[in-house]
């Protein structure tokens, strides 16, 4: 991305933080991890350093399902003293809600590799050591897990992209829109054009055009107005019971998101919340098993089951059960009901409602 490297600023109050030895990593992810770091070295995006540094960080492996391993580092003691550049960030469901009444045709991009488009400081690299198994590396590409990283990546996209009409942008995705198929093609093409002008690459795997229905951030966006995406609800219907509080707050960070598609999501969880707290001791009692409203008799944990329920019945509910309906545009509601009637989706969740989860 244009713009020039990105510079790490610490405050003066900074320490430096240095680790000397690795991490155990299970010998079962080692070939993996060491072929990602390889890839990355290939690339251009690590590069390996042989002198003294005052700061080194430890790597964190963490699992991916179904199977396999992400490669992170642990940047945690730099970030307390970065100068963190704040830009604002529009949240998913504000960007989808600015969607023009009249928009007929989408297209969906995303940017490949997202932050490594921007380059660290040659002087700033050494802030970003980390050790290994077999070397120590530094990155030469702004980093997920760097706090100033996220500000920097979306203040120079909203400066490539954010004057371009109908066009709205979430950290790397991109959704373009139109009322007519010939605007939407000159359109997708300025955009393009300004991607490539401002030294954007997109993800040609995930290049989505011209089509009529699109699912963007989490949400299914249509000429009827925008919806949750179906794979977030069989996420939430589909999580496990919670073993702990970081389980906890995973589960209800999904359900957070879809806030303005119920009214009901919110009082459902009540119950839950004791538990996030970290003062609190975690501890999965006969209190959570109790439903108090009547639900499903699938099993399952009771009051996840219940804000399951509350989340899924709340996406097609009519107005006669006194939920509000996901925000539909420039449409009456006998039209809406009558397309959803129509549509499998719909019917497998008006079924999950009614006979509860399978």
């Amino acid at each position: 991305m244009i713009g020039g490297p990105m510079h790490i600023e610490l405050t003066d109050d900074a320490r430096p933080f240095s680790v000397t030895a690795t991490r155990i990593i299970p010998y079962s992810w080692r070939e993996e991890i060491k072929q990602q770091l390889d890839d990355l070295l290939d690339k251009g995006i690590i590069e390996k350093v042989d002198h003294p540094t005052s700061w080194c960080y430890p790597i964190v492996p963490v699992p991916k399902k179904p199977s396999g391993v992400r490669l992170g580092v642990d940047l945690t003691r730099l970030n307390r003293f970065v100068k963190r550049p704040v830009y604002p960030v529009r949240s998913p469901h504000d960007a989808i809600a600015s969607v023009g009444l009249k928009a007929a045709w989408f297209t969906t991009l995303d940017a490949k590799m997202g932050y490594f488009q921007i380059k660290i400081a040659e002087e700033d690299q050494d802030l970003t050591c980390f050790i290994t198994p077999w070397v120590r590396y530094k990155f030469r590409r702004a980093v997920m897990g760097l706090v100033s990283s996220g500000d920097e990546y979306n203040r120079r996209g909203d400066q490539a992209l954010g004057d371009v009409p109908n066009t709205i942008k979430v950290v790397d995705d991109i959704l373009i829109y139109d009322s007519t198929y010939s605007a939407h093609l000159d359109h997708v093409i300025q955009v393009v054009q300004r991607c490539d002008q401002h030294g954007i690459t997109l993800n040609p795997d995930k290049f989505v055009f011209g089509e009529a229905m699109v699912d963007y951030c989490g949400y299914t966006i249509s000429r009827l107005g925008y919806t949750i995406d179906s794979r977030k609800v069989k996420a939430i219907s589909d999580f496990p019971r919670p073993l702990n509080i970081t389980d906890l707050r995973s589960f209800m960070g999904l359900t957070k998101q879809l806030g303005a598609f119920s009214s009901t999501v919110a009082e459902a969880a009540q119950p839950l919340r004791y538990l996030l707290r970290p003062k609190n001791e975690w501890n999965w009692s006969t209190q959570h098993e109790q439903d108090p409203v009547e639900c499903d008799d699938a099993g399952g944990d009771p009051e996840i089951d219940l804000l399951h329920a509350a989340v899924i019945s709340s996406l097609h509910a009519t107005s006669e059960d006194g939920i509000r309906l996901a925000p539909l545009k420039d449409q009456t509601l006998e039209k809406v009901r009558a397309a959803a009637e129509r549509d499998t989706e719909y019917t497998m969740l008006k079924n999950i409602i009614i006979n509860g989860f399978p």
